[in-house]
């Protein structure tokens, strides 16, 4: 398995590139999120998220996200999709801003 992942990271791209190797391939990617990211940002736990992704939608979280072997990565438009979906607005009282 391991040679496996090192054929397909180390391949070369392009004459112009540098070889794609598994430490930079994330890089490659700025557009997708770690597990460890994705918590940080939301405040959420990496447990939470793993659940959510075990059992499709738990206790409302509902990320899709992406399996690279046996890395998770989370679209960035995706995570502020779902933070977007819980943005809630102050009622029109007194501490509303006008």
């Amino acid at each position: 398995m391991q040679y496996f992942l090192w054929v397909i990271f180390s391949r070369k791209g392009p004459e112009n590139q540098e070889p794609l190797r598994k430490e930079n391939a994330v890089e490659k990617l700025p557009h997708y999120l770690t597990e460890a990211q994705v918590a940080a940002r939301t405040g959420l736990g990496r447990s939470s998220l793993a659940k959510a992704r075990c059992k499709g939608d738990w206790g409302g979280i509902k990320i899709p996200y992406v399996k690279i072997g046996r890395s998770v990565r989370y679209s960035l438009t995706d995570v502020e999709a779902f933070l977007e979906a819980r943005r809630v607005l102050p009622a029109g009282g007194k501490g509303a801003a006008s």
